[in-house]
């Protein structure tokens, strides 16, 4: 009996592995592409095994873990814990007397109709494309609910003619966030994380991201008690316009591209092809 084809394939015999493929198989049997199966899979489960302290000293492994841990920092600072907490807030300014659980009924319808867009444009527009859209959508709806609360802090008669503004930004903001930032960064994050990384990124921006998303949830109100719940929502805006910034000269995009393409893109250090 001949060994195994996959012992045989790992030792490099490969005549020797196609002999006993065909012995297993019958002598008919073409082995050329179990071959180079075996091979693909042996290469992915070596990749694998390598220690993060080897994968981590070339270039694109480096360039994919800042691109996963930036775009892990920016989602949870677009606010989005904030605007959930005060979304019922935000619907009672307006003069919308929803109770909590309408508030976050429509909330949810909203989401799930962005959630569904996002499917839809992410392989025709593109990753890069509907994340900028997203966190320039946000930034600026992020702005202008931070600029309600603090015109109520200061002049509450003039807030009471501006109850449409907190409403019209929450509304594009739900709208935006799924579509983008929601739903994307672990897209992207996927894609350009060479094998060797794969093992090691998805903890560490897991990590990262429940990390900080928990953080946010513990100071927000103390931070807004502080200073103030506008200028706490100014400060987010100020974060996602840094994210606009990050997403357009580092995220590089990934749509149609290969794994290999991909890692040469990353390689080379930057976000477009020559």
């Amino acid at each position: 009996m001949p060994e195994s084809p996959t012992y045989l394939v790992i030792k490099n015999k490969n005549t020797q592995a196609e002999k006993s493929l065909k012995w297993l198989r019958g002598e008919n049997y073409n082995p050329i592409q179990e071959i180079d199966e075996l091979k693909a899979n042996l290469s992915d489960e070596i990749l694998t095994k390598v220690p993060f302290s080897v994968a981590i000293k070339e270039r694109a492994s480096i360039s994919a873990l800042v691109i996963g841990l930036g775009l892990l920092f920016f989602q949870p600072m677009c606010a989005i814990t904030p605007i959930l907490l005060y979304t019922t807030d935000i619907f009672a300014a307006s003069g919308v007397g929803l109770s909590a659980d309408i508030s976050t009924i429509i909330f949810g319808i909203m989401q799930f109709f962005s959630s569904f867009m996002a499917s839809v444009l992410v392989d025709r527009l593109g990753r890069r494309v509907l994340l900028l859209g997203s966190i320039i959508v946000m930034t600026i709806t992020l702005f202008a609910i931070g600029t309600f609360f603090y015109i109520q802090s200061v002049d509450p008669e003039t807030a009471e003619t501006l109850g449409w503004l907190p409403l019209t930004s929450l509304c594009i903001y739900i709208l935006a966030y799924p579509v983008g930032y929601g739903e994307i960064p672990w897209l992207v994050v996927s894609e350009v994380t060479p094998k060797k990384m794969k093992v090691f990124i998805g903890p560490i921006c897991g990590c990262f991201l429940w990390t900080l998303a928990f953080l946010i949830s513990l100071a927000f109100n103390n931070i807004a008690g502080l200073i103030g719940i506008g200028e706490t929502f100014w400060i987010f805006a100020s974060a996602s316009f840094i994210g606009i910034l990050f997403t357009f000269f580092v995220v590089p995009e990934t749509k149609g591209k290969s794994l290999a393409e991909i890692e040469e893109l990353l390689n080379r250090g930057g976000r477009k092809e020559k």
